[in-house]
């Protein structure tokens, strides 16, 4: 076979196919970007990713992200805005231009077959343009008022930029006048780490939403189910341009924002029934509070659940975690504090929740583990509780070294529930989502912390007496060869 390599002769139909399957994806489907005419025999290898991530204006397959944006240049007639200069560096804009230079928003019901249409809970439209009429009017005034200024600040400079863009379109429709910046559609491939494998230029003669359907439809289309182990959508009010047929498999875990219902019922379109997945991630967003998301199938039957705050402004934010049922709930970021522990533990003991229940919360004060800890003892009289409150700080405790264990039995005597507190040795002070520390609420079965100490403690007696035998048998024979010793001639 190396003699026909090296004799340039080209590969069989059946040994491209062989080739093609356990050649790594991202070059497999980079490879058939570049030569078409290999694009036949892999669509019928069946395509496993590790990673896929679907948004509006990009997707990204393992580490190899395509993205696609509007962007626009000067013009005779007027040098190009210092805020579209910004959107052009920044990979374009992921939406359609109408005439003015304002959001297309007519093409969101411009929907094709394998199209699906991502909504939001909105008010009502004329509502919303009435506001904005009004808005625009006064940052109309504000932005005269501002170029008046005789030395302007870099804050007023900034406030300048933002309100020009802001209301270009605006304008151009009050004096039905088209937008006079050229458009062209940039499209990129590039890698995780930030290299850049092709950038191209087009003009904008066509909508940018057929880019999308043109690139999905040549990665995706034609193919029998995907299997996909990690799969992130990050989608707010916008069309999935897809493939008629596509179908994926999610084999273990799925990222979504608060949005869930939202978006997980258009996308039972391509992905069958809810499936039920090991890890389901959230990106907390006000709207997971409504009830028809934290409690959707999707989240009640993952095995477990991770929610991370990246700083959303919700102070109420923590309340819905007590109520979600999946059997482990992790999250990271958010502010926490002692009633908001008291209360998970309070909720856990009444709803009685299953062995195996496990509450990961992120934490980054740690007098706020300390202050539930008096709490909880200040209140057990209100607690649903089958005994006393036990504290571990021995040999059983599997908290660090400055945190006390707590151990309350369940009013059915046949769990208790296990809190305890580490440090994160992950922890990135760079990143909100990171906290210092994990508090853990832990529903075990009953007395299972009392046996834990119990045998760690025999273990440890068990250690001793032997290694007081061994060291008696060492004296032992040290004192007989010692004695030998002094027999001799």
């Amino acid at each position: 076979m190396l003699n026909e390599y090296a004799h340039g002769k080209p590969l069989s139909y059946p040994s491209t196919k062989c080739f093609l399957q356990y050649l790594n994806v991202e070059k497999r489907l980079l490879l058939t970007h570049r030569c078409p005419s290999l694009y036949r025999a892999e669509k019928t290898v069946p395509l496993h990713i590790d990673f896929l991530l679907l948004a509006s204006d990009h997707f990204v397959i393992n580490n190899i992200q395509f993205s696609w944006g509007i962007i626009r240049q000067s013009s005779a007639k007027r040098k190009l805005l210092t805020a579209f200069k910004r959107d052009n560096a920044n990979g374009g804009l992921p939406y359609d231009l109408d005439k003015y230079g304002a959001e297309d928003k007519a093409e969101l019901e411009n929907l094709s077959p394998g199209d699906i249409r991502i909504r939001d809970t909105d008010p009502d439209n004329q509502e919303v343009e009435e506001v904005e009429v009004r808005l625009m009017r006064e940052d109309a005034k504000t932005l005269k008022k501002l170029k008046k200024l005789e030395k302007p600040n870099k804050g007023n400079l900034e406030e300048i930029v933002q309100l020009e863009s802001k209301l270009f379109p605006w304008k151009n429709r009050r004096g039905n006048t088209r937008d006079c910046f050229p458009r062209y559609i940039k499209f990129q491939v590039k890698s995780e780490e930030g290299k850049y494998f092709k950038t191209e230029y087009l003009e904008y003669n066509k909508k940018l939403h057929e880019t999308m359907k043109y690139l999905t439809a040549k990665f995706f289309g034609g193919r029998e189910i995907i299997g996909v182990q990690h799969l992130e959508v990050d989608l707010y009010n916008t069309v999935l341009r897809l493939p008629v047929n596509l179908k994926l498999r999610i084999k273990q875990k799925m990222s979504i924002g608060g949005n869930v219902a939202d978006v997980i019922n258009p996308l039972g379109q391509i992905l069958g029934q809810f499936p039920s997945l090991d890890i389901v991630e959230v990106k907390y967003h006000w709207e997971f509070r409504d009830e028809k998301n934290f409690d959707h199938p999707l989240i009640r039957t993952a095995k477990s659940l991770e929610i991370v705050n990246y700083g959303e402004p919700d102070q109420f934010w923590f309340t819905i975690v007590p109520q979600i049922k999946s059997e482990i709930v992790s999250t990271f970021g958010g502010y926490v504090d002692s009633m908001d522990l008291g209360n998970l533990a309070a909720t856990i003991l009444e709803n009685r929740r299953e062995i195996g229940t496990v509450y990961k919360i992120g934490l980054n004060e740690p007098k706020w583990f300390d202050d539930m800890y008096f709490l909880l003892h200040k209140h057990h009289e209100e607690l649903q509780i089958g005994g006393e409150i036990r504290t571990l700080a021995g040999f059983g405790k599997k908290s660090s070294f400055e945190f006390t264990d707590l151990v309350i039995p369940m009013i059915n005597k046949t769990s208790e529930l296990h809190i305890y507190c580490g440090k994160n040795d992950e922890h990135d002070p760079n990143r909100y989502e990171s906290p210092r520390f994990f508090v853990y609420f832990e529903v075990t079965p009953f007395e299972t912390c009392d046996k834990s100490e119990f045998y760690k403690r025999l273990s440890i007696c068990i250690l001793f007496v032997l290694t007081i035998a061994l060291i008696g048998i060492w004296v032992t024979d040290f004192f007989c060869w010692s004695a030998s010793c002094t027999t001799l001639p």
